[in-house]
Formats: structure tokens, sequence, C-alpha cells
């Protein structure tokens, strides 16, 4: 068995969205365009969402991932977390720093890992990505094959153990 030393990788990612949104009362559009009144218009938008994220092994099979986020999407706007139209890269923190995820990642064996944390997302405890398509899409809707009921991306304290063997995987979890 080769020596492993403890090493942290650190990466940041920033998306902007410019968007054109067009018939939505100013209620759903957070009050943009300085109009006070429900009345329907049309805007355009700017948002951003920053992620940086620290994982650290210890023995070159464990993770520590550490995840700070940032964003200035609103909740019920068309890109929003739960607009119409919402993309996966939606995040409102109010344009604060926010500690987004904390967990840890270890093998029991080859075949079985746990991960547990006191910040994580429901798909983060998966022994698969339940999508055709990769991470970070766009749209939301297809980063979940569709049923976003299923795979909702539900945050908080969790855990979880996966098996895999071949082709084969199984997951059990909690969040």
């Amino acid at each position: 068995m080769e020596d492993s030393y403890p090493s942290t990788m650190f990466m940041g990612k920033t998306t902007f969205v410019l968007g054109g949104v067009d018939g939505v009362s100013d209620s759903e559009m957070g009050g943009m365009g300085g109009m006070s009144t429900s009345e329907e218009k049309d805007g355009t938008v700017f948002h951003y969402d920053t992620k940086l994220m620290f994982m650290t092994s210890f023995t070159g099979q464990d993770m520590l991932k550490t995840a700070f986020r940032v964003g200035n999407f609103g909740m019920m706007e068309p890109f929003g977390m739960m607009g119409e139209a919402r993309l996966d890269t939606a995040f409102s923190s109010s344009d604060s720093l926010e500690l987004h995820k904390a967990y840890y990642q270890f093998p029991i064996r080859d075949d079985i890992q746990v991960t547990f944390g006191l910040k994580l997302r429901q798909d983060d405890l998966l022994g698969v990505w339940p999508s055709a398509y990769p991470g970070d899409g766009v749209l939301f809707v297809l980063d979940q094959a569709g049923a976003n009921d299923t795979y909702s991306k539900k945050m908080g304290a969790g855990a979880g153990i996966t098996w895999s063997h071949d082709k084969l995987v199984a997951s059990a979890l909690f969040v």
C-alpha cells in the first residue's frame, strides 16, 4: 500500500444569467423595474450564482466537502428556485455568502461507501446520478430526468450508505 498524504483542492465557479421575461406581473419579478403594481409587463433580469468548493482527502479514498455559495435569484422570479422556468443554477442568498454543503464520505470496504454531514443535498447520497445528462445543466427539469419531486435536491443533515458491485448499485439514505 502506498503512502497517502492529506490534500485539499479548491474550485470556484460563477454563472451569470441575463434573461428576458415576457408577460409576468411585477410581484413575480421581485419588484424589478421599479413598478409597485401587479400589472403584467416585460422585463430583463440579470442574476449571478457563485460557488466556492473545498475538497479535502485525508487518506486518498475519503472526501470532506465544504461549499460556500452566494447568489441573487429571487425564489419566485421566473428563473428562481421556485419559478416557472427554474434554472439549475438558481440560488438565492440575497447577496450573502452562505455555507451550502458540509459532509464527509469514506469507504468501509471496496464496495461500500458511507456519507454523512450536517448540510448536504439528497443527490450527494445517491450512488448514481439520476439523469442521462451530466450535472450543472441549465434547466433543472433536465438534470432530474423529469422527476422533480423524486430528485428534488432536498437539503439538510443526513447520512447514507452505498453498495456497488460491477454495474449494480444500491443506496439507502435519509435527509
